[in-house]
């Protein structure tokens, strides 16, 4: 099962909703941004009832298929309650706070971020880090990376005690810059200066080893 993420998604619905219904519809012609509710792809919505112009209530459900402007949904999700809704309140597609995204808790779902195609979205791998750098702990990223759909690789991390200046750890072929990247990264609260050269070794090349923060680089690969 992948849960499913579409961009600027929204529409209202076009008949009242009762707590028991599995059923709902939405404006006539919307029906059809839900197509991707289909193969086992679910797209987690957010029904939102409205007071004026007031956002007062809302129900998150999971869209498991879809009938012209009927959607099939799966009710009360992320312990929400099933509520009633009437005629002309929203059906958004919204992060949630279980909205699986690489790093977050639901591991079981695999992601796909649409905007017209589906594109899917890696799991973080880890680093093998070297010249004694590990990783900091605690509540902190682990030292990894991952590719996005656009191709470019996004390191992540927060390490300590390597030798400096020396590799910290190699990304494999596919995940190596087109040209020398060299990024700056906070190291002790201060700026440290870090390479990622084409054979793929990352190298801290000036700055403290007491901690040292990789998260936010990004480049773009062959």
């Amino acid at each position: 099962m992948s849960q499913v993420l579409l961009n600027n998604t929204s529409t209202k619905l076009a008949a009242a909703v009762a707590p028991s219904d599995v059923t709902i519809n939405v404006t006539a012609g919307d029906g059809v941004k839900f197509a991707l509710a289909t193969g086992g792809n679910t797209i987690r919505a957010t029904l939102v009832k409205i007071s004026g112009f007031k956002e007062i209530a809302w129900e998150i459900v999971d869209v498991t298929a879809r009938s012209t402007d009927a959607l099939t949904v799966t009710r009360a999700r992320e312990s929400t309650s099933a509520l009633s809704f009437a005629i002309g309140d929203l059906v958004d597609v919204r992060f949630t706070a279980e909205t699986n995204l690489p790093g977050s808790a639901s591991a079981n779902f695999k992601v796909n971020i649409l905007n017209a195609v589906g594109i899917a979205i890696e799991d973080i791998t880890a680093s093998t880090l070297v010249n004694s750098w590990v990783n900091q702990g605690g509540n902190n990223s682990q030292a990894g990376y991952w590719k996005d759909a656009f191709g470019l690789v996004h390191l992540t991390g927060t390490i300590k005690n390597g030798t400096v200046p020396a590799t910290i750890f190699t990304l494999p072929s596919g995940y190596r810059p087109v040209v020398i990247a060299n990024p700056t990264v906070m190291a002790n609260n201060a700026a440290g200066a870090v390479a990622i050269n084409l054979d793929g070794t990352v190298v801290m090349v000036a700055g403290s080893n007491v901690i040292v923060c990789l998260d936010g680089i990004t480049f773009r690969t062959t």
